[in-house]
C-alpha cells in the first residue's frame, strides 16, 4: 500500500508540476507582450515559476524515497507557483498537495520496528 500511495504522490506531483510549469510560460508570454504593447509595467517571473516547476518535479522524485522531504518540497512548491503566476496557481496546487497528502499518508504507514 506504502509503494502504491508513493506511486500516485510521484504521479500527482509530476503533473502539477508540468501543469505548473505551462501557467508559468503562458503567464509570462502574456505579460510579456503586455509589456511590448504598453498595456502593462508588470513583467512575468518566468525564471521564479521555472525554479519552482523544477524543485516540484524533484519533490515529486524524491516522495519515492524520502516522502517527508518529498511532501515538504511540494508544499513550499505550491507557495513559491503562487508567487510566480498568483491566482492561477490554484490548479497546480491542486496536484501538488493531494501529492503532498499522498506521500504523508504513505509515510504515515511505515511499520514499527520490533526488537
Amino acid at each position: 500500500m506504502r509503494v502504491t500511495l508513493r506511486v500516485l504522490a510521484l504521479i500527482s506531483g509530476l503533473v502539477g508540476g508540468v501543469v505548473g510549469f505551462i501557467i508559468n510560460i503562458l503567464n509570462s508570454s502574456v505579460r510579456a507582450v503586455g509589456q511590448i504593447t504598453g498595456i502593462t509595467n508588470n513583467g512575468g517571473h518566468l525564471f521564479i515559476g521555472t525554479l519552482v516547476a523544477i524543485v516540484a518535479c524533484v519533490g515529486a522524485i524524491l516522495v519515492m524515497v524520502m516522502p517527508e522531504v518529498g511532501a515538504v518540497l511540494l508544499i513550499l512548491c505550491t507557495i513559491g507557483f503562487f508567487f510566480a503566476i498568483g491566482w492561477w496557481a490554484l490548479i497546480p496546487a491542486v496536484f501538488l498537495l493531494v501529492a503532498a497528502g499522498l506521500a504523508l499518508m504513505a509515510r504515515a504507514q511505515r511499520q514499527p520496528a520490533t526488537s
